[in-house]
């Protein structure tokens, strides 16, 4: 094999080219610059080529080019070995290469053929042109229609606000409370009707103008920095809370308004809407009230008052009529006819009970007048000192009286126990056939306790509610039962005057459970 190739190579018995021409200048000279230019521009043209495809790679079909440069770049060795086998006699060398470009050359054009069909299909300049035009023309439609979008968009968004803003011109005219608006300036830029009523000024009168105009002259030196701590600051908020504000009308006169502020941004910059409500009568009414409140607690106390001067007035001439009465009786006892015994029988009974009202009178009185500031008080404790002072009463009924766990209450001990006496009594006094059964309990509520003194008694008729704690009413004939008829409604002055309630439930011949509240000497639970 290297022999062949030796042999094939070896250029010891040919001669150069030029030889064939002789050695004339003129033909040696045209070979050398025909075949120079032609390898030249051969060598040029792959290399364009490749600078080409490199750079686009969105090129199709771009091995094609490749081959092409390789096959261009082959016929211009060829040229090149025309113009050295002129002088050298290297014709093996030549014969390599043009066979390396026949392969180049059959490689490309077996290669082009198929990729006639798919070049033929690449649309001409025209046809992407024409495409390109038609592009363009989709595109103006398309912002044609984007932009008659937006225009329909704009004019629906500009027609809904106009309908939000009638919608809101018409709430803001039908309200019955004054609404006015007014930029960061202060200055008013709207104002219903009910303004005009409430200020006296026409409308034409208030547009443009500062808001102060509303202001009572005392407060328009301060009203200013108010408006500017606002605007920096600004939150939906009621003006006038704990404190009393006024408006000042176009005659000169003010009335008494509460003000709510509510800013709102918008296109022209921050508003503030303002609700001005007319409280005048509001305040004058409640100024009616109070005074009322006042000459009604002032009545009562000087009822009160009068109720103890008068009782306690009446307890020596009712001594001295019940004692004169009583010895009378004593006297002359059997000595007079029946009917005068029987009068002064009357007598001194109705003087009895006169000593028992008046005494009942002076103990309801002294609930409001006499009694003591609530301290914590263990009312376990005082129910023990109430049950020792009535035991005799609880020993002569035969009664069987219990209690629970009761708790630390802030109350008056003094009454207190006279509350506890009361209702403890009632169970003994209105007890059934059975030996009473008493039970004292306490349960905690939402910061109170609520206390129950349960019994086996007689019951109560639920008709009689309204009536059995007022001050001497009885449900029974004086004769049967005992007493004034004046310890419920002690019990509830005693409950209230300490802020709680006093209420019973009951059933006829089974019994009677008394309630009260009162408050828990902690505030909170237990």
């Amino acid at each position: 094999m290297l022999g062949f190739l030796g042999h094939l190579f070896d250029t010891a018995n040919l001669a150069p080219h030029g030889i064939c021409l002789l050695w004339r200048p003129e033909l040696v000279w045209l070979h050398v610059v025909s075949d120079s230019l032609t390898a030249l521009a051969y060598f040029s043209i792959p290399v364009a080529l490749a600078v080409f495809v490199s750079r686009r790679s969105d090129v199709q079909f771009g091995w094609v080019f490749w081959a092409f440069a390789i096959f261009i770049m082959a016929c211009g060795t060829t040229h090149a070995f025309g113009v050295w086998t002129l002088w050298f006699p290297d014709y093996a060398a030549e014969g390599t290469a043009k066979a390396i470009t026949a392969v180049a050359s059959v490689v490309t054009a077996v290669g082009v053929w198929p990729l006639l069909p798919k070049a033929l299909a690449l649309p001409s300049p025209q046809q992407l042109q024409h495409v390109n035009d038609a592009l363009i023309d989709q595109i103006r439609e398309r912002d044609a229609a984007v932009l008659a979008l937006d225009r329909e968009r704009q004019r629906r968004i500009e027609s809904e606000t106009r309908l939000a803003e009638e919608k809101f011109r018409l709430a803001v005219e039908a309200c019955p409370n004054g609404m006015v608006m007014v930029d960061a300036a202060g200055r008013i830029v709207m104002a219903n009707a009910a303004i005009e009523r409430m200020f006296g000024y026409p409308r034409q009168e208030l547009i443009g103008q500062s808001i102060d105009i509303l202001v009572p002259r005392r407060a328009a030196s301060a009203h200013p920095q108010l408006r500017s701590d606002f605007i920096a600051d600004p939150s939906s908020r009621a003006m006038g809370v704990g404190r009393d504000l006024s408006g000042l009308r176009k005659d000169g006169s003010e009335m008494a308004v509460e003000v709510g502020l509510t800013p709102i941004e918008t296109r022209d910059g921050l508003m503030v809407l303002g609700v001005i409500v007319d409280i005048s009568e509001r305040k004058a009414a409640e100024q009616a009230l109070a005074r009322q409140a006042r000459d009604l607690q002032r009545s009562n106390a000087e009822l009160e008052e009068f109720a103890y001067v008068a009782a306690h007035d009446l307890q020596e001439p009712l001594r001295m009529v019940a004692s004169y009465t009583e010895l009378l009786g004593e006297r002359y006892a059997g000595r007079l006819d029946e009917k005068a015994d029987k009068y002064i029988h009357y007598a001194v009974d109705g003087a009895r009970r006169m000593q028992r009202l008046v005494n009942d009178l002076l103990a309801y009185s002294r609930v409001g007048t006499q009694g003591r500031a609530p301290q914590p008080t263990q009312s376990d404790i005082v129910l023990g000192d109430v049950l020792e002072r009535m035991s005799g009463r609880i020993h002569e009924a035969k009664a069987d009286v219990t209690c629970g766990v009761l708790p630390t209450v802030l109350v008056d001990e003094t009454q207190l126990g006279q509350l506890f006496q009361n209702l403890i009594g009632n169970a003994l006094k209105f007890r059934s056939a059975i030996p009473p059964c008493i039970k004292v309990d306490a349960v905690h509520g939402d910061r109170e306790w609520v206390f129950s003194v349960e019994d086996n008694g007689i019951g109560i008729d639920r008709q009689y509610a309204d009536r059995i704690f007022q001050m001497f009413q009885r449900l029974h004939e004086r004769g049967k039962y005992e007493g004034s008829g004046i310890g419920l409604a002690i019990a509830k002055k005693i409950v209230e005057r300490h802020g709680g309630r006093i209420w019973f439930e009951s059933q006829l011949g089974r019994g009677t459970t008394f309630y009260f509240s009162l408050p828990d000497a902690r505030g909170s639970d237990p």
